[in-house]
């Protein structure tokens, strides 16, 4: 299982292998207030935990994502690529590139979670070329 340590440490190398003018740290995230509680609990709702450390992502010191992951084991990796599929959503607007490119091909490598590790794929080889954190590894 990853930690929210360990994610921050492979989105911030993988982000600095793009630019420096990104930063990434982790955050203590605030519960969810009781008054939401209350109202949600009223309406039959239940409200999850809200992870208590997430990984803030900035570019120029503006904040633009938090990621955080998921308690259980089994959500984990789903909720990552999601997650991570985000993240790249916020670095083509900034850039105006999509990213990662791919080092064989025109697209853009997508997240990929298998036997417990998340990594860039190449979608049209259907295979991970480098771990998350690894990209600075990748030679176009």
């Amino acid at each position: 299982m990853l930690s929210v340590d360990e994610l921050a440490a492979a989105v911030d190398a993988d982000l600095r292998a793009l630019s420096d003018r990104w930063s990434v740290e982790v955050v203590v995230t605030e519960g969810v207030p009781e008054q939401v509680r209350e109202t949600a609990a009223r309406h039959g709702l239940s409200m999850p935990e809200l992870f208590p450390h997430a990984v803030q992502v900035r570019h120029d010191g503006f904040p633009y994502i938090q990621l955080a992951l998921s308690c259980r084991l089994a959500d984990q990796g789903a909720q990552l690529e999601e997650s991570i599929e985000q993240l790249k959503t916020v670095v083509a607007e900034v850039t105006t590139e999509e990213w990662p490119r791919c080092p064989h091909h025109r697209h853009a490598l997508v997240p990929k979670y298998e036997r417990g590790s998340l990594g860039w794929a190449c979608p049209s080889m259907r295979e991970v070329l480098v771990p998350l954190g690894g990209l600075s590894r990748l030679r176009r």
